[in-house]
Parts: C-alpha cells; sequence; structure tokens
C-alpha cells in the first residue's frame, strides 16, 4: 500500500505515524534507563534473541531452519520469576525487522494491565499473516489479544512428570498473577486475533488453519522453553506451593519423557539462582538452547528490571519519519473515499458478523473487525459460555436502585477501561427495556420499572463507557419484555403506551448521551417485528430523534434481507451471515435494495469503525481488577442494598466482636452473584457472606447451618480435576467417531473445561465435523462420608459414568421437557444418581455426548453443551429444625437466601415469584424462634414474602456481583449507611401484577392491556397496596426537608426548565446519603394518566446535622404525554402538583406544591 493510498484511511495514517513514534520513544527509553535486555544488530546472520517465553513468543517452529544456529533463546517468563511480585510495570514490545529501515510496530501490551496476550505468524506467507494480525485486531499498532491460558495437559499420552511441569507452570504463571491453564485457550486468542478456525491438536502438532483473505496457512505451536530447577525456586520465591509429586528427580524423569515421547518440549539446565543478567549475550547460560528465528526482537523494558541490568548497551536505531504528519481524522471525507473503492460484494460484506462477536474487517482496505462483548454487569469476552475473569458488578437492577447517576457514570468508565484491556470494541449494553413483568427470566439485566429512572441511568452508563473510548450498543429497542421464544413474540399496545413507557427509556438515554450503536429486540411490536420496522428504526429513531450511530440485530434477531435493510438494520449479528451476504447482492441487482442503502448502512459501519479505533489512542493505559475498581464495585454493592424493615432499630449492629452469630441459609456460602445468560461474567473473584462477616466478628463467633436447599439445578460440581493434573476442570477430547465403538477413534480436539461442559467446541467448530462425540474426565476426591446426589443435562444425547458404571442415561431416552433448563432453556431436563461414598474415595467421572437431538427442545443446532452437578443429601427437616435451634441460642440469627441464575436467566421466564423448595418454610421457622433474627434476601426481580409481616428487620441484596458479602457485611455492622431504594415494585402475590392476565405463552399475541400504568403507577390506580413500593428504602438516619420552593407557573415553550429547590438536613445520628424523589400529578387532564409519575430525582450525602440545598429541573418531558391524534407529545394547560417524597407510596408524600401550565404545546423530537 502506498503512502498515497494510506492517506485516505485515518488509521492508517494514525498507524504509521505512531509506531515511528513508539520506536523513536522505546529507543530514547532504552538509551535514558540503561535497559537494553536484547542487543539489536541487524546483521540477520548473528542475530541475538531474548524472546519474552510461553504466553507472547513467536510460535514457529518452521522458522528454525531461515535462522541463524547462533542465535540464543532465553525465556523471559524466568527473569519474571525472580522480580519482586509487587512491582509493576513491566512492558513487552516487539519489534519486526525484517525490512529496515522500516522497523515495523508489529505489538505491544502491558502485563500489569493485560493478563492474556499471544503473537501468532503463519508457516506460509509470514509476513502477510503478521499483516493480518496489526491490520485486524490493532490497525494503529497495538496487538491485545486476551483469551489465553496454559495447559499442557491436552496431549493424551504424556506421563505424571509432564503433569508435573506443567502444574509449575500454572503455579509460577498464578503467583505473576497472569492466570493458569495457558493453552486451553489459545484458540479462542487466536480468533479473537482474526486467526479463524485455529485448533489445537497437542503440543508438538499443527494447530489448524489461518485464514486470511481466503489464502490458508498453517500455524505451529512452539512450546515453552524452561529450565525445571529454576521453575521449583522461582516457585518457591513466590511462595507457591509445590506438588507433593515434585521431588529432585522431575528434570530427569521429565527429560527422559520427553525423549521417549519425541515432544518439541525441551527441559534446560540450571539458570542462576539470582535471576539471568540480561544485557550481553555472553551473560547467557551456554546451555541455553539455540532457537531459529528470522528477524524479530523481543525486548522488556520495566523499571522494575533496573537491578538485574549490569552495563548498558548503545544501540544505533535508524529512525524514518514520515513525510504526512496530520492528525488522524474521522470525517465523513474518508468514509466516503472508502466507499467509492469498495466493491459491492465488498460492502455487503461488512454488513454482517464474521463471528459470534466479532464484526467483518477488510483487510485489503485496512478496515479492521471490530470485537463485541456482552454486558451490562462486566465484559463477558467474545464467547457464549466460556470466559475470562471479569469484575463482575451487581445486577442492573441492583445498580438502579443507587439511584445516582454520578455513580453510574463511573461504573460506565470502569467497563469502558475493562472493555479496552480485553480489545472489545463495542459493549453489548445497557438494557433499557422496562420490567412489565416480575417474571421475565432476564429483568435483572435491566435499570427498573420506571422509563424515567430507566432512561436517566441509561445516559449516564453510555457516556462513561463511551468516554474510554468504547461504544455501547443500547439494547433491547424495544419492549423486549419476555423471554420464552421472544422472536414469536407479538407486542400488542397503543401507540401512547409504546411512547410513553416502552421507547421512552431510549429517547431519554438519546437526550442525555450520544450512543454510537443501537440494538434491536428479538420480537415483534404490533405485527412487525422491530428489526424491520421503518416507523421504529427510521422515522422515529433517526429522522425524529436525530439518531446517527449504527443499528445492529441482537443475535440471529434478523429474519429477512430487504425488508431488513430498507428499514434501517445496518448490521445483522452474529456471523456468518444468514440473510445478508449472496442475498444481499441478489436483491440489490434485483432492485429490491437500492445501492444507497447499502452504501448507508456501510457508511454506519465505517463511522463506528473509525470511533473505535480513535477511541484506543484515548484516556491513560487501561487496568483490570485494580484497588481502586474493587473499592468502586464495593461502593456500588453497599449502595444498592435496601432496606426495607429496621422496625425494632436492630441495625446497625453495634460491637460485633462481642456477639455470637448463626448465619442461616444456603447464600450464606453460595450467595447469588449474577443472573444467567448472555449478562453472566465470570468474576475475578467472589465475597461470600459468610467470608465478609467473619472478616468482621471473626469466626469463632459464627455458627453456620443451610436449613436447606435453595437451588433449581444440581449445583455444578466443583473441586473436580483432570486425570494426573491439580487443576480444576475436566479433560476434554472431541471425536469424529463415536470412542464407544472404536477405542482407537482418532481426537480431533482435546482441552480442558473448567465448569460446566459447556460449548466445549466452540473456539474449534471450524475443524470439528458436523456429526461429533465428546468424552470428558476427571476425578472427584470424597471429602465426608454420605450420600451425594449427581446431576446430569445435555443437548444433544449423553450419559454420565462413574467409576466405570453408567450412572445417568440420556443417550438412549431422555425425560419429556416439562420445564426450562440451563444454557438458555437448550438442555435436556436433569437425571439423577444417588449414592453413598466414603471420606477419601476418588471417583473416575466420565461424560460422553454427541450432537443428535433425542428429544424436542433439547438444542444441538451449533455446539454440544452439557452440565454435571452434584451436592450432599441431607434430612431438610432436620436442617430446619438445626436452623430454629441456632437462632434461638445466638445473639443475631441471619437469615441469608433468595434465587439465583438456576431462576432468573435468558430464555426462560419464572411462573411465580415464590422462594425455592422449602425456602419460605425456614424462614418463617426462624422468625417464630426469634422475632429478632436478620432476613436479607437476593434476587434479580421481587419475590413474594408471606413471612413478611413477622420480620422486623428485612434487607433486599439483589444479585451483588464479585463484592456481594461485603456490600451486605459493610450495611449490617454500619461501615454504609444505607441508601439503596427499591428500583421495583414488590407486589404481595403475582396475582396483583399489572400484567398478570397477559404476560403468558398461551397467545403470542401478547396484549399489554395496561396500557401506561407500568409498575407503581398501576398499583395506586388501582386502590391496591403492594409488599413494597418502587423507590422504598429506609436509612439508619432522619432527613428533614424544608423550603420547598416551585415557581408558580411553568413557561409553555419545548425548551423550557423550572427549576425546584429544597433545603434537606441530616438529623440523625449517622452521616448518610437521602434519595430525593420528585413525582408530578395532573388532575384534570384531559385523558387518564398516572396519579403519581417519577420526572425528577437526585442523590445527596449529608453529615450529621448537615444541610444542603437540592436543586431539581422539570422540562417538557416532566408535564407531557403522547397524543395519539396529533402523533405528539403533548403538554397540556391546566394546574399540575409536585409532590415531594421518600417513595412512590402515597404515606411517603413529604410537601406537595401546584403550579400552572398557562397554554397547551407540542412537540416532537429529543
Amino acid at each position: 500500500m502506498s503512502s498515497k493510498d494510506k492517506a485516505d484511511y485515518p488509521w492508517e495514517i494514525s498507524r504509521e505515524v505512531e509506531r515511528l513514534q513508539k520506536q523513536h520513544a522505546w529507543v530514547q527509553r532504552c538509551l535514558n534507563n540503561k535497559i537494553v535486555f536484547a542487543p539489536i544488530p541487524l546483521n540477520k546472520e548473528e542475530l541475538k534473541v531474548l524472546d519474552v517465553g510461553c504466553a507472547d513468543g513467536i510460535l514457529l517452529r518452521d522458522l528454525k531452519k531461515q535462522v541463524s544456529p547462533s542465535a540464543q533463546l532465553v525465556g523471559a517468563d524466568l527473569v519474571e520469576a525472580f522480580l519482586p511480585a509487587s512491582e509493576e510495570g513491566i512492558q513487552f514490545e516487539v519489534y519486526d525487522l525484517c525490512e529496515p529501515p522500516r522497523d515495523e510496530l508489529v505489538g505491544s501490551f502491558d502485563l500489569t494491565h493485560v493478563r492474556y496476550s499471544i503473537l501468532g505468524a503463519a508457516k506460509v506467507g509470514y509476513r502477510k499473516a503478521i499483516d493480518h494480525l496489526v491490520s485486524t485486531v490493532a490497525p494503529r499498532g497495538w496487538l491485545q489479544v486476551h483469551e489465553l491460558d496454559f495447559d499442557l495437559t491436552d496431549r493424551p499420552n504424556v506421563g505424571p512428570a509432564w503433569r508435573d511441569v506443567n502444574n509449575l507452570i500454572a503455579a509460577m504463571f498464578d503467583g505473576m498473577g497472569m492466570g493458569s491453564d495457558c493453552i486451553r485457550k489459545l484458540p479462542g486468542a487466536f480468533e479473537a486475533a482474526g486467526l479463524v478456525n485455529v485448533t489445537v491438536h497437542s503440543v508438538d502438532l499443527p494447530m489448524g488453519k489461518l485464514l486470511g483473505d481466503g489464502e490458508a496457512a498453517e500455524i505451529s505451536w512452539q512450546p515453552f522453553v524452561i529450565t525445571i530447577p529454576s521453575l521449583i525456586e522461582g516457585a518457591k520465591a513466590l511462595g507457591v506451593k509445590l506438588f507433593e509429586s515434585t521431588h529432585e528427580n522431575l528434570a530427569e524423569r521429565f527429560e527422559k519423557e520427553v525423549k521417549e515421547e519425541g515432544a518439541m518440549f525441551r527441559a534446560l539446565h540450571t539458570l542462576p539462582k539470582d535471576g539471568i543478567p540480561c544485557c550481553q549475550p555472553s551473560s547467557y547460560p551456554s546451555s541455553a538452547i539455540s532457537v531459529n528465528y528470522k528477524g524479530f526482537v523481543m525486548v522488556i523494558n520495566s523499571e522494575r528490571s533496573l537491578h538485574h541490568t549490569k552495563q548498558r548497551l548503545t544501540v544505533t536505531p535508524t529512525i524514518v519519519m514520515p513525510r504526512c504528519h496530520q492528525k488522524p481524522s474521522n470525517s465523513i471525507q474518508h468514509v466516503e473515499a472508502l466507499l467509492s473503492k469498495l466493491t459491492l460484494d465488498e460492502k455487503v460484506e461488512l454488513l454482517a458478523g464474521q463471528g459470534s462477536f466479532r464484526m467483518t474487517g477488510l483487510e485489503k482496505h485496512g478496515i479492521p473487525g471490530l470485537i463485541t462483548s456482552d454486558g451490562p454487569h462486566g465484559i463477558r469476552g467474545r464467547r457464549s459460555f466460556t470466559h475470562m475473569p471479569s469484575p463482575m458488578l451487581p445486577s442492573a437492577t441492583g445498580m438502579g436502585a443507587t439511584f445516582n447517576t454520578e455513580l453510574i457514570h463511573r461504573i460506565g468508565s470502569l467497563l469502558g477501561e475493562e472493555a479496552k484491556v480485553r480489545g472489545v470494541h463495542v459493549l453489548l449494553a445497557p438494557t433499557l427495556c422496562l420490567q412489565r413483568s416480575p417474571l421475565i427470566g432476564r429483568g435483572f439485566e435491566a435499570f427498573g420499572e420506571d422509563p424515567f429512572l430507566s432512561g436517566t441511568l441509561g445516559a449516564h452508563y453510555i457516556n462513561g463507557v463511551q468516554e474510554q473510548g468504547v461504544a455501547t450498543s443500547v439494547k433491547h429497542y424495544a419492549a423486549h419484555d419476555q423471554s420464552d421464544n421472544s422472536i414469536e413474540d407479538n407486542a400488542v399496545m397503543t401507540e401512547r403506551t409504546l411512547r410513553e413507557v416502552h421507547m421512552l427509556p431510549f429517547q431519554l438515554a438519546l437526550r442525555g448521551s450520544e450512543p454510537w450503536t443501537i440494538m434491536t429486540s428479538y420480537n415483534k411490536i404490533n405485527g412487525i417485528h422491530v428489526s424491520e420496522d421503518p416507523l421504529l428504526m427510521k422515522e422515529i429513531l433517526r429522522e425524529e430523534w436525530g439518531f446517527k450511530g449504527l443499528v445492529m440485530s441482537d443475535w440471529f434477531g434478523t429474519y429477512s434481507t430487504s425488508e431488513a435493510i430498507n428499514a434501517g438494520l445496518d448490521l445483522e449479528m452474529p456471523g456468518p451471515t444468514d440473510w445478508r451476504g449472496k442475498r444481499l447482492s441478489i436483491a440489490v441487482n434485483s432492485r429490491k435494495v437500492s445501492k444507497a442503502t447499502v452504501d448507508t448502512a456501510v457508511e454506519n459501519v465505517l463511522n463506528l469503525v473509525n470511533k473505535c479505533k480513535a477511541g484506543e489512542k484515548s484516556g491513560k493505559p487501561p487496568q483490570s481488577d485494580t484497588p481502586e475498581q474493587r473499592a468502586l464495585i464495593r461502593q456500588l454493592v453497599a449502595e444498592s442494598v435496601v432496606l426495607l424493615k429496621n422496625d425494632k432499630q436492630k441495625l446497625p449492629i453495634n460491637n460485633p466482636e462481642k456477639l455470637k452469630f448463626g448465619l442461616i441459609g444456603d447464600h450464606v456460602k453460595n450467595p447469588a452473584l449474577c443472573g444467567g445468560g448472555s449478562a453472566e461474567v465470570e468474576p475475578y473473584y467472589g465475597i461470600t457472606p459468610y467470608e465478609a462477616i467473619k472478616e468482621v466478628v471473626g469466626e469463632e463467633n459464627i455458627t453456620y447451618t443451610p436449613g436447606c436447599n435453595s437451588f433449581r439445578f444440581s449445583p455444578l460440581i466443583k473441586g473436580h480435576t483432570p486425570p494426573d493434573s491439580d487443576s480444576e476442570g475436566w479433560f476434554v477430547e472431541i471425536f469424529g467417531e463415536d470412542p464407544q465403538e472404536n477405542p482407537d477413534a482418532k481426537v480431533v480436539v482435546s482441552t480442558t473445561a473448567e465448569k460446566q461442559l459447556v460449548d466445549v467446541p466452540e473456539s474449534y467448530h471450524a475443524t470439528i465435523p458436523t456429526k461429533y462425540y465428546v468424552r470428558a474426565k476427571a476425578k472427584y476426591i470424597i471429602h465426608e462420608s454420605g450420600k451425594l446426589k449427581f446431576g446430569f443435562s445435555t443437548s444433544g444425547k449423553g450419559k454420565l459414568i462413574i467409576d466405570g458404571k453408567e450412572a445417568i442415561d440420556l443417550w438412549t431416552s431422555q425425560p419429556p421437557k416439562t420445564d426450562s433448563t440451563p444454557c438458555f432453556n437448550r438442555l435436556s431436563m436433569e437425571k439423577y444418581y444417588e449414592g453413598e461414598f466414603e471420606k477419601g474415595h476418588v471417583l473416575d467421572l466420565e461424560v460422553l455426548q454427541v450432537n443428535e437431538n433425542l428429544s424436542g427442545g433439547v438444542g444441538t443446532a451449533q455446539t454440544l453443551t452439557g452440565r454435571v452437578g452434584v451436592y450432599e443429601l441431607y434430612d431438610e427437616d432436620q436442617g430446619i429444625k438445626d436452623a430454629v435451634e441456632l437462632a434461638k441460642k445466638v445473639d443475631v440469627p441471619i437469615v441469608i437466601t433468595g434465587l439465583s441464575s438456576d431462576f432468573e436467566y435468558e430464555g426462560s421466564d419464572r411462573k411465580h415469584l415464590r422462594l425455592p423448595g422449602r425456602v419460605d418454610e425456614l424462614i418463617a421457622a426462624v422468625l417464630e424462634a426469634n422475632p429478632d433474627a436478620i432476613i436479607v434476601t437476593q434476587s434479580g426481580l421481587p419475590i413474594e414474602m408471606p413471612w413478611e409481616s413477622q420480620a422486623a428487620t428485612l434487607l433486599h441484596a439483589w444479585f451483588g456481583g464479585q463484592e456481594t458479602g461485603h456490600g451486605m457485611a459493610d450495611v449490617l455492622f454500619g461501615k454504609v449507611n444505607p441508601s439503596g431504594r427499591l428500583s421495583l415494585t414488590f407486589p404481595k402475590s403475582i396475582k396483583h401484577t399489572p400484567a398478570y392476565l397477559t404476560f403468558s405463552k398461551a397467545d403470542y399475541d401478547i396484549v399489554y392491556g395496561e396500557g401506561v400504568f407500568i409498575g407503581h403507577r398501576y398499583y395506586e390506580m388501582v386502590d391496591r397496596e403492594p409488599l413494597f413500593y418502587f423507590g422504598h428504602g429506609l436509612s439508619y438516619s432522619k432527613f428533614e426537608y424544608l423550603n420547598l420552593t416551585v415557581p408558580g407557573e411553568f413557561t409553555p415553550a419545548a425548551d423550557h426548565q423550572m427549576r425546584v429547590k429544597v433545603d434537606i438536613t441530616n438529623k440523625g445520628a449517622f452521616a448518610g446519603a437521602e434519595v430525593v424523589q420528585l413525582y408530578i400529578h395532573h388532575a384534570n387532564s384531559s385523558l387518564q394518566r398516572p396519579i403519581r409519575e417519577l420526572k425528577a430525582f437526585t442523590k445527596v450525602n449529608l453529615g450529621v446535622d448537615e444541610t444542603k440545598t437540592v436543586e431539581l429541573t422539570l422540562d417538557k418531558y416532566s408535564l407531557s404525554f403522547w397524543c395519539q391524534e396529533a402523533s405528539k407529545w403533548k403538554a397540556e394547560a391546566g394546574q399540575y402538583t409536585l409532590i415531594l417524597a421518600s417513595s412512590s407510596n402515597p404515606k411517603d408524600e413529604i410537601a406537595r406544591a401546584d403550579f400552572a401550565l398557562p397554554k397547551t404545546f407540542f412537540w416532537k423530537g429529543l
């Protein structure tokens, strides 16, 4: 590509300038700090190489023959083993010197911020592969690929010494904070880098195929080069516990196994125990293996490595600056220039995804494929089920309960940073749909039932994320209110209901922010799928609201070719396409779709690319799982906790170290961190209530009993390990034929799975035959003698074998599917096996599966999934009796229980609001034994509480994320004064809810008969008191409101704002925060309106006896309703009542004031 061509592409200009600036800065930094860890002679025949080792090396054994044998390799990971683990700042920079003086920066990443990374090249078309990586993953020189772990257990015939070495490597990586089990996720890393369809057969076999622009190339794995003694010494230095099987002759045993296996893995002699002096080639150990590399130098540059530097090595670089110094531009002229160069087929290619979470890129034109990731409670990653750790936030309903716009903005910024760490460009969040019914399975993903609360918080969330240069995709536009078979649902509602309730959160979010993308919902609205509706996407979204971004479908939520793109759907996700591709080309050539329509959609794609790529340069280097992030999430959790009742003032708990605590309930040690489905993430850690309370009161003051079970599906097995390994998980093999019938069946793919056997082939699907078999093995140690109950469910056919005997058969028959199941409701009904086992016995577990349908409703369309659970059987009658006795004898009994992702998850709606099993019975029994017992519930959406009148002290803690336990404990012990307010109304019964009669699958035409009377609006309208109103929440303080000031008249103009002021004083003994809520009532409206509508809120922090003046703003939205006759918003002349309140409960009114709108006015737009 010529420099002239590059001038047309802003990201290419940026890349060219940046790579040279970085090169110059790197050389200067090396010289100034006297740090050079690799000599850089340009004489290729004498090239000396210091490779960063296993995770970041050039993984190409075929390059050996191309380089001088004098090139030496030293595993820099070993250097890291001897550096203080507490220091930060290590950086790796990679330069390609094949074509000097155009020394191209291939990649750069910071291990302080990036957990996993990988750089690959190709056997055929070597430079082409590198260019492909650079252009698709990091067009400005950055290469960040993050779903990588190490695991050498994918070689089926290796011996115990091999596995001991693998365990040591994993332990070393754990000690360095980089994670363990690395090779297992390698294919996902390549896929994320644009090297699709890559697989691992074993460590010394080809990894698969690189598909760049259609020309295949082979990629091979160059294993990690280590020294056994150095591994052991490094592990000791890091305080890593060595495995029992590790002893002095490990190196000898390992080398013998390697020799017998003929593997590429090699052991070295002992390296210096004080680390590797990395300045001169002469300091390298003479026994270091020569590895053949050509033209690559990998440099470690770190402040913390100064003490390893013996002397300075002078480097004279060649710096060539480009003539063009213009600043990168995102102007439409560049997009227009690029559009003129694209063929129709290339344009069509850009309008559908390339993979599960990847948009299509065009390497030829320098257009990268953007990476998307599920949210909204963390950064899920690029896979459907298996994903790398992420900060896990509380459920969105918990975030909504904070009523704290500034905090949600900061949380958005955290998520934006986290997305950048993972190389994610588009976060599929926030969810702005409302909970029409508390039964909706994925309702925990949305902020709340009120359109004003949801839209306002959504805008702050969006702004926080996008300030980090990461796009949001606001979803699901609109009225995605049921999970069961939602693609078939037809939401039937009046135009007023649609506008005032289900579209208003999106409208408010667009008023307060500029989201770069919007995602359509699966369902129909009034007979037309949203992804095909020109009224919603063109007339309202783009023309009326002025949206300039990209509109994408939900995953598999595109149902047509011409209709969808003509209606304004720019992008079909995921890939490969079902409705674009050749179909769209034919539609254009047959003039069913105009070329202008295609160009408009492509323009929206390219504009998004420009924004995201420009965003990669913005802000400070991203970080992950920092102390500051943990503290912020802990604050969020604590602010989300709602104190529902404190009748006897038992909270906060004073002098806890002098008290005895009885902790009751399954959630004490197994709390609900998150709901299920696409919003579920894997947290870095999860603090249980038991752990958090123990930190405060000491374990000696705690007695625990679960009382009864609170799960729906057998709890996922934990503590299981692959054979000959001590790392938790399964050893998984995938075959093209039945290994039961042919014991010598060839293994197509071998890998490991940590938790459930879900989407095992997810990263390998291109190399697996249409029909495939899965065999998973693990060992499971019995820790206590007793009865265990195993549960197994599968998509396709499967069986669970225990100690060589078939325990559960889902291969020849499966129970009728009478209820929802895990994994998006794709699995079979669970079957069980009970057995009595002795302590210390090691069970051999084996799962066999095949992707063949055996029963209806069990999915096998894409990837085979499965789930193994186990739990201890015990007498629940006795368990409840034990809980009652415990409640009687301790000073403070605390019951912690509720729902979990077993009950609230995508793909299935609840059937009732009751707590599971005998939990209600347990709570009632404990309260009868001790009325002072503290009850803490967890759920994403409302639950029934038949024992509520017995409880004097009651809190609701939502799904709390990784800081669940700390959030609860901070409120219980008064470290945090509770300020959470219910983001949803809690009914006394499901029969009392507004959508009770129309929320079902009896008819796919779902009539929204409640109209605009959703949530709290309904209860006051029908004079039915719920259990707890929207906005309800108590504090340990008392707040006094004085001097309410309201203008007497609202100026009749669409752009006018009216300011309301009030003085608030904290009259309590604790500093705290009050949520000020402002509702509007129009008594003489020409049509029926809610008695009170939330139109403003704020959270104010007050010290003891402190007073602040709070100002809230009312505007045209505050007074208006949708006039169907005029097809406009109408602010109707008349008297309005402003209601200052602490909740939507009429009993919680604080003050009222009237004002007038003298003249009616209409308006449209934002």
